[in-house]
């Protein structure tokens, strides 16, 4: 015998009980990348329950299914990779165009253009596989150097 549940139309949205028990101002949260406790006031708790009472019925079973305690929707988001700035407070994307722009020969391969702009995202990244890769093709310019010398 089949089961008889109740019928709820596309836009009826479930209601929203909250957290299973009141939270005060007491409770503190863990922010991520910070070792501390960080106390949320009843303004930034009322912020995040407009937050969620705003999302779709997907997105608020996604967070409850998380934890509502645990959810931040104020969290910084991480910087794309073509902001970051190296030493020379330039994003890779300009220093790639620098150097290709700079070559002393009109034909260069788009895969030059790639392992130009690789070594550069891995080189401001401090990777140590591309400082690796920095250092052999310096040693090596230095080796051809010097054996035309020799020759």
């Amino acid at each position: 015998m089949a089961s008889i549940r109740p019928v709820r139309s596309e836009n009826e949205v479930p209601e929203f009980k909250g957290p299973k028990r009141a939270a005060s101002s007491a409770d503190q949260i863990q922010v991520k990348g910070e070792g501390s406790m960080q106390k949320r006031s009843p303004e930034i708790e009322e912020r995040k329950k407009a937050i969620f009472d705003t999302m779709s019925p997907k997105a608020q079973k996604h967070i409850l299914k998380k934890g509502y305690e645990h959810w931040d929707p104020f969290m910084e988001p991480n910087d794309p990779i073509d902001l970051r700035k190296g030493k020379l407070n330039r994003t890779s994307l300009d220093l790639t165009r620098s150097f290709l722009a700079s070559c002393q020969f009109d034909g260069y391969s788009n895969a030059f253009g790639e392992g130009a702009w690789e070594m550069c995202k891995g080189l401001i990244a401090d990777d140590d596989r591309y400082k690796g890769m920095l250092a052999f093709a310096l040693w090596y310019d230095n080796e051809l150097k010097k054996g035309e010398e020799r020759g």
